[in-house]
């Protein structure tokens, strides 16, 4: 371009610098959390017809469809997942999320957090990201036991001071026992002794609530086992060992092998209020595999009526994911109509007339369906800087040794659009504007033959892939 105020000409050259990285979807924001991550997935998280007692904000919600093992291979994630971050966008501020990663440099990495905010019934929030590709990422925040889900104890570390302890409720005799002790090995062992129960709960204050945790069964005592979880639960009277409850459910095993020719009646169902009182029942199953790791899992939400499952399976590599059982592992399910407890309380493990081991007490607000997440990927937008040059290239004094800007002078002008960002410039989406001075018309012509207006795009890794029609 040739711009002309009688005796004043100005050459306009635009060059375009660009990284060839595609974008793929629309995002519900184009703002970044953090331009060092490269790339990022929008999250949607829909939920059905049924709201939790207290909402979706701290529900623990769940991604189990990245495959993390692919991005690891084209170099968009570190090889353990540390550049793996989870965030929110509330429409004014970002917040990054802790999450709970496992499984990573799989094909179905599974990705837990809590989500922030509340779901409408029926109703999307797509303010979720998880964002990858940033090779200098350092190690992100860890799993406490409350920041991911409402409890998580691993038995890792001792844990057992965090506990209230106390019988609750007396289902074998009236005895109560108070030996959990850490291993640091990894879990907690336990032995009640005839005739006694220990319970050891978290005081979560939840209506509708998931419970799950492993058992190593190791023998029993007289009368066999009744060993489960309890959730809303609430102690009516005492103390310690003279504590009493008429509210709660909790799911029962109760027969250990060799231990009697059968197990008691309750084995295998959600009883309430107290051991022998069942709400829903269930099939009776065979006697517990001894000296092995296996799983329980209990859920009570909604009221009026109460929903309860009760998941079990014998070998804990046949459940389907850490506090998320499958189908396949449910035992029974049924409502609560008759007499239901539709306060809002805590979850316990529980304990009777047995011996063993227990870790991997998980703890988290539950509703069924529960929400669905719907990945979609989405690349950094452009961060465009343009950088105007002018040079004098001509004077009628000097010609074109070292000319002056003076009247009639020719003015280089440059126009240099660099993209810092990660996203391209999609095509026809680039203008560029530039005012001229009040004492200066536009010529278009051409001096130097190359067209009254050139074109230079970067190259390499640098080229945009722009072209420019005139």
């Amino acid at each position: 371009m040739w711009a002309d105020d009688r005796q004043t000409w100005t050459r306009l050259l635009l060059v375009l610098v660009a990284m060839l990285i595609c974008r793929a979807g629309l995002a519900a924001t184009d703002l970044w959390w953090d331009t060092a991550y490269l790339l990022r997935f929008n999250v949607a998280v829909t939920v059905g017809a049924n709201s939790p007692d207290k909402g979706y904000a701290g529900y623990t919600a769940r991604v189990v469809t990245l495959d993390t093992q692919a991005l690891i291979a084209a170099g968009d994630m570190q090889a353990d997942c540390s550049d793996l971050r989870v965030t929110y966008y509330d429409g004014l501020a970002w917040q990054e999320l802790p999450r709970h990663v496992l499984n990573c440099n799989s094909t179905q990495t599974d990705i837990r957090f809590m989500l922030v905010a509340d779901v409408a019934v029926n109703g999307t929030d797509d303010n979720y990201y998880i964002y990858h590709a940033n090779s200098a990422a350092g190690a992100p925040s860890a799993v406490t036991p409350t920041n991911v889900y409402l409890w998580f104890d691993d038995a890792t570390v001792d844990r057992s001071g965090q506990y209230t302890r106390g019988r609750i409720d007396n289902w074998h005799g009236s005895g109560w026992d108070d030996s959990l002790a850490w291993n640091a090995a990894g879990y907690y062992t336990y032995a009640t002794g005839t005739k006694a129960t220990s319970g050891y709960r978290r005081a979560i204050d939840e209506r509708d609530v998931y419970a799950e945790a492993e058992w190593f069964h190791t023998g029993c005592y007289n009368f066999n086992m009744s060993t489960g979880l309890m959730v809303r639960g609430i102690v009516q009277s005492g103390s310690g060992g003279n504590e009493s409850s008429n509210h709660y459910y909790a799911s029962i095993r109760g027969q250990y092998p060799g231990c009697r020719t059968s197990g008691n009646s309750e084995d295998g169902d959600i009883v309430e209020d107290n051991r022998q009182t069942t709400a829903v029942d269930g099939p009776n199953p065979p006697a517990v595999v001894a000296s092995q790791w296996r799983r329980q899992g209990v859920a009570a939400w909604r009221t009026a009526p109460t929903n309860l499952s009760f998941w079990d399976e014998d070998a804990s590599g046949n459940w389907a994911a850490l506090g998320f059982p499958s189908g396949a592992n449910l035992h029974v399910s049924g409502i609560d109509v008759n007499n239901e407890n539709t306060g809002r309380g805590f979850a316990a493990i529980m304990t009777a007339q047995d011996q063993g081991r227990i870790r991997n007490f998980l703890v988290r607000r539950y509703v069924f369906p529960e929400p669905s997440l719907v990945l979609t990927p989405e690349t950094q937008p452009p961060l465009l800087t343009l950088v105007k040059s002018a040079a004098t290239i001509f004077d009628p004094v000097n010609l074109g040794a070292n000319p002056r800007a003076i009247p009639g002078s020719y003015v280089d002008y440059t126009i240099t659009a660099y993209n810092y960002g990660a996203g391209d410039v999609d095509a026809e989406s680039l203008v560029i504007t530039e005012p001229l001075p009040g004492t200066v018309s536009l010529f278009v012509g051409d001096l130097g033959g190359g067209g009254p207006v050139d074109f230079v795009d970067g190259s390499g890794a640098a080229a945009s892939g722009l072209t420019i029609d005139f």
